[in-house]
């Protein structure tokens, strides 16, 4: 698990951006803190993890009556609220996820709902940027690779600076931190 200053500080500029951050001990305990923060939302869109984590987390949703949607999300538009992504990394000096969307489905999953919720191991925390380029750089290898650099929801404002939440993308974020 990442350092506790890292964490708390990561928690901390996050929150300045009104995303929340859960931590737990394990992605099973991850897996339980989401189902307590959706509620009965439905469907839920799971995208852009393994086989196996998607069907842990589509087993502990389904387990409470949350149904889930594992497909393209395009079968769905505009029909869902909540979306859950992976993180890849966290940069703790700005409270920012990096998730790898390359896939449409991610891209569409954590732009197009409501909440967006992110599930991401606390090793996965840097302290500031230059520490992930590294991964950015292998992320970016890929053929058609997307990179999205993620701070809270989305904000805009109009000419008189009056700003509003959730407008081009989602207006809750939430990260769910875990120990690997």
């Amino acid at each position: 698990m990442a350092g506790t200053s890292l964490i708390e500080r990561f928690v901390s500029r996050a929150g300045a951006v009104q995303c929340e951050v859960l931590v737990t001990g394990s992605l099973i305990e991850a897996c339980d803190k989401l189902v307590d923060c959706i509620g009965e939302a439905a469907p839920v869109v799971i995208s852009g993890f393994d086989g196996e984590t998607t069907s842990l987390i589509e087993r502990r949703l389904s387990d409470e009556g949350i149904k889930c949607h594992v497909g393209s999300v395009r079968d769905l538009l505009p029909g869902f609220s909540v979306a859950v992504t992976p993180g890849h990394a966290g940069i703790s000096e700005t409270g920012t996820v990096v998730i790898e969307s390359t896939s449409e489905d991610v891209r569409l999953a954590s732009m197009l709902a409501d909440r967006h919720f992110i599930l991401m191991p606390s090793s996965t925390l840097y302290s500031e940027l230059p520490e992930v380029e590294s991964l950015l750089e292998e992320m970016l290898q890929r053929p058609g690779a997307y990179v999205a650099f993620i701070t809270g929801p989305s904000r805009t404002a109009d000419i008189e600076r009056v700003l509003t939440i959730g407008v081009h993308g989602p207006r809750e974020v939430t990260v769910i931190l875990y120990g690997e």
